[in-house]
């Protein structure tokens, strides 16, 4: 601990370096009027995949036959933990979530963070089907 009896690690709020930091780590007031609306912009359109997704999913678990050109069929265990408890969980608290704290600190750093570690989950899936995994380099790239 620092003299202060502060921890050594500095606070968002007291670092002398905060002007590195994108203007998400604030969130709410300190994001402005435009970091607040892309933000809820951003989560509008997370959304948006989420009623996608919902909608394939369904298809390709219950009615697989009449549209096979969406992909394979899918289990029922994976529609219950993809479509009921995940996204119907995103699909009733972003809307509400943005009418009530829309500039709310917290609630743009947790939403910030999960967007951007999905897009990095994301990319890293496609960068997976880039490896040729026949060979020991291509894998090790």
């Amino acid at each position: 601990r620092g003299s202060s009896g502060s921890s050594p690690c500095a606070s968002p709020t007291s670092s002398p370096h905060r002007s590195w930091r994108p203007w998400s780590y604030w969130g709410g007031e300190g994001a402005g009027e435009a970091g607040q609306l892309l933000f809820l912009l951003g989560t509008l359109s997370d959304m948006g995949f989420e009623i996608y997704d919902w909608s394939k999913t369904f298809l390709l678990t219950f009615f697989p036959r009449s549209f096979p050109r969406l992909g394979p069929p899918g289990p029922v265990k994976e529609f219950v933990v993809v479509c009921i408890l995940h996204h119907s969980t995103v699909l009733g608290t972003t809307i509400p979530m943005n009418l009530s704290y829309p500039s709310m600190a917290a609630y743009h750093q947790v939403g910030f963070s999960l967007l951007v570690s999905s897009g990095i989950c994301y990319l890293a899936g496609q960068y997976k089907f880039t490896l040729d995994a026949k060979t020991e380099g291509g894998l090790a790239r």
